[in-house]
């Protein structure tokens, strides 16, 4: 992370808005709480301003309606990053997607339309509800990817993440490949990484856990 850090250019400003979570917010009652993740990063540099969308909500609309009620206009995102293809982090990509109303990248792993299902404790689907054809039909442009993808300066992807390590493993979850049924690492899983100027490393993740 250090040396990433020291080859990043630095952002001078980032904001953070959280448009879907799980908790109440009792100063905004109107906001829906919702398992799931939706984030709105905001960063400046020099005259350089970004909005770039970190994972959709689940369905159908509910990241849209608390944009809506924050006023951030959702019609100025950048780009879209999907930390991975779980439903509570996905279901809300097409209708944001038509929102914004023109072409935008759309940055994932090449996994994270694989088939995902929790056993907690009946076997349940989690996964992305829709495909690739239906993600470009509504204007995103795939970008599939292993490797770290540069989003502006100062921010970009981690890429795919080595599970190197006992604290690493994933449980509860399962995926098929080669028409086998197996436990998912959920490689697809990946952070965006935002260098801040005088603060250092911003590590924004959307850590799956099995109530999903």
């Amino acid at each position: 992370m250090r040396i990433l850090k020291e080859t990043m250019p630095a952002v001078e400003g980032l904001r953070l808005t959280v448009l879907v979570e799980d908790s109440v917010n009792t100063d905004k009652p109107d906001l829906v709480a919702k398992h799931g993740l939706s984030f709105l990063v905001e960063t400046t540099m020099a005259d350089t301003n970004s909005k770039i969308l970190m994972d959709a909500g689940p369905p159908p609309d509910i990241a849209l309606r608390n944009a809506d009620i924050i006023n951030a206009d959702m019609r100025k995102v950048d780009a879209i990053i999907i930390s991975h293809g779980h439903n509570d982090h996905t279901g809300g990509l097409l209708e944001i997607l038509k929102r914004i109303g023109q072409p935008i990248p759309v940055v994932a792993h090449p996994k994270v339309f694989n088939p995902k299902f929790v056993c907690k404790p009946n076997l349940k689907f989690i996964g992305l509800k829709f495909d690739q054809s239906s993600v470009r039909a509504a204007g995103g442009v795939l970008l599939l990817a292993r490797n770290s993808i540069k989003i502006v300066n100062g921010v970009m992807t981690s890429g795919e993440v080595a599970r190197e390590t006992t604290f690493e493993k994933a449980e509860e979850f399962w995926t098929v490949e080669d028409e086998r049924f197996i436990e998912d690492q959920i490689i697809d899983d990946q952070a965006l990484l935002v260098n801040v100027k005088d603060k250092g490393l911003v590590v924004i993740t959307g850590v799956p856990t099995p109530e999903s």
